[in-house]
């Protein structure tokens, strides 16, 4: 009986050798990952919401609300 291509891959797999600091690194990539895209994210919130970009933002909050005076018809 023929074993699938799938299997024979996931044997070739298993039996490279892999170092320890290697599958340690691949292990925390994931998790490192996350942690930056966690501190961007806080960072920018932080950074949005910091008493200097008020102006901006209600700025930007009535710029919806504006009627377009250069419209031409």
């Amino acid at each position: 009986m023929r074993s699938s291509p799938i299997c024979r891959g996931w044997a070739l797999m298993s039996r490279r050798r892999i170092c320890k600091w290697q599958r340690g690194l691949s292990d925390m990539l994931p998790g490192l990952i996350t942690a930056a895209l966690l501190s961007l994210f806080v960072g920018g919130c932080i950074w949005l919401w910091r008493p200097g970009h008020k102006s901006v933002l209600d700025a930007a909050a009535q710029m919806p609300l504006e009627d377009d005076k250069e419209q031409t018809t």
